[in-house]
């Protein structure tokens, strides 16, 4: 089957634009918000469906609300804290000129403050998987870690995300 001219151009022109260093940041924040996003529905949907129907009472049709509801939250914020932490680790190393690791604990603090201020079940145990994945990661039973060949930042996100979040609750 022929592709017709006109797309072959759009293809080729949208490939030379994503080619470019340029426009990095900007594509990394729209990269992170679409697999923050994917990453919440894929995660909440089946754990929704499960919960609501064994622990919640009403019609059919308010559980699948309920269920639909806790879906977009969590992937809401998912996206939308990986677009910040994102932007923020590049307009940081923008400002600077240079990248530091500092700039991770910052974007990942500012972007919780942000995101999860509010205090709800679903950002709760976002926070709460966040801090677990990062305590067992280390501890995992691998016959080769996956950091061996990588140097570790000085900060993670996740134990950020959950001290922002505690200072939110706090106000």
């Amino acid at each position: 089957m022929a592709v017709p001219p006109q797309l072959r151009a759009l293809l080729l022109a949208v490939n030379a634009l994503l080619r470019k260093r340029r426009y990095h940041a900007a594509l990394a924040m729209v990269k992170g918000f679409r697999n923050g996003a994917v990453y919440g529905v894929k995660i909440r949907a089946p754990h929704a469906l499960v919960m609501t129907f064994l622990f919640r009472s009403g019609s059919l049709q308010e559980k699948l609300r309920a269920i639909l509801q806790a879906t977009y939250t969590h992937s809401r914020n998912l996206a939308c804290f990986v677009f910040a932490y994102k932007g923020l680790c590049a307009l940081q190393s923008h400002v600077q000129g240079e990248t530091y690791q500092v700039h991770s604990f910052l974007a990942a603090f500012i972007g919780a403050l942000l995101v999860f201020r509010d205090n709800s079940n679903i950002n709760s145990q976002v926070i709460i998987s966040l801090l677990v994945r990062h305590e067992i990661e280390p501890t995992s039973d691998r016959a080769e870690p996956a950091w061996d060949s990588v140097s570790l930042p000085l900060f993670f996100p996740s134990p950020i995300c959950a001290c922002a979040y505690a200072l939110s609750l706090s106000k």
